[in-house]
């Protein structure tokens, strides 16, 4: 319910319905891929450079347009070309960060309907572009949404940025204390409640209870510190500040 929720509220309007996230999550927390070229959502940035950090952020402004086109124009036409529609499928079918990262078929078919999430967008996108073109809408409204929603992206390029300390290489498969501390948790952060309303900003701890509902991120990492020594791994973890972690982040990546 939540997930049909999220799609007509959110996902089909922004172009980011919710199977790009699926499976490419769950592969993220699969303690065989995590950091490695299988999981999408972590990239090397210490290892790659400044440039890397620069471009992921650049480019997380043009994320709306981006997938407008893939819904919008490529999503129909890849239907009557076959290479066209295994590059939509292989590399443009996941909120990743790794530009390179191609998804598989089978975690694909790992999420349901998500053909249909993906027509249903594309009708989303050529509903609002018929609009436009006859007059409904203005065309400062297609200029404001991509302005809003790339402040959005904006943001969440930062938040992600924070959530790990990427220093991994990828070439390895990491253990389970490695993965829990190369993720950040920022439990103090004043602002928190603003860049991470439901709770990321307790991120090490969602690896470390991936099944746990974000909401209750806050009160479970607040248990675990009561619980725990001060040497304890889980609590080192912990960062000061979205700022501080990122200019960290800056300073440990190579020029």
């Amino acid at each position: 319910m939540f997930r049909v929720a999220w799609n007509l509220l959110c996902g089909f309007p922004l172009m980011i319905p919710s199977f790009l996230y699926q499976g490419v999550h769950n592969d993220h927390h699969n303690i065989k891929l995590y950091g490695t070229s299988g999981d999408g959502e972590y990239f090397p940035f210490v290892h790659e450079g400044r440039g890397k950090i620069i471009l992921f952020v650049v480019a997380s402004f043009f994320a709306p347009v981006f997938f407008f086109v893939r819904f919008t124009l490529l999503a129909p036409l890849s239907y009557f070309n076959k290479s066209m529609r295994y590059l939509v499928l292989t590399k443009i079918s996941s909120f990743s960060i790794d530009f390179n990262y191609q998804r598989t078929r089978s975690s694909l078919n790992s999420v349901d309907m998500w053909q249909a999430q993906e027509v249903v967008t594309c009708l989303y996108g050529w509903i609002f572009l018929l609009l436009t073109l006859e007059g409904f809408f203005s065309y400062k409204i297609l200029g404001f949404w991509w302005i809003t929603f790339g402040l959005v992206f904006f943001i969440n390029s930062l938040r992600t940025l924070a959530a790990h300390c990427y220093r991994y290489s990828g070439e390895d498969v990491l253990g389970i204390s490695e993965q829990l501390l190369d993720s950040v948790n920022i439990p103090n952060s004043f602002l928190g409640v603003l860049w991470a309303p439901v709770g990321l900003r307790f991120h090490a701890t969602h690896h470390l209870i991936p099944e746990m509902p974000y909401h209750s991120l806050g009160k479970t990492h607040q248990r675990l510190t009561e619980q725990f020594s001060k040497k304890n791994l889980y609590l080192q973890t912990n960062s000061s500040g979205l700022l501080f972690t990122l200019v960290r982040l800056w300073r440990e990546s190579s020029t």
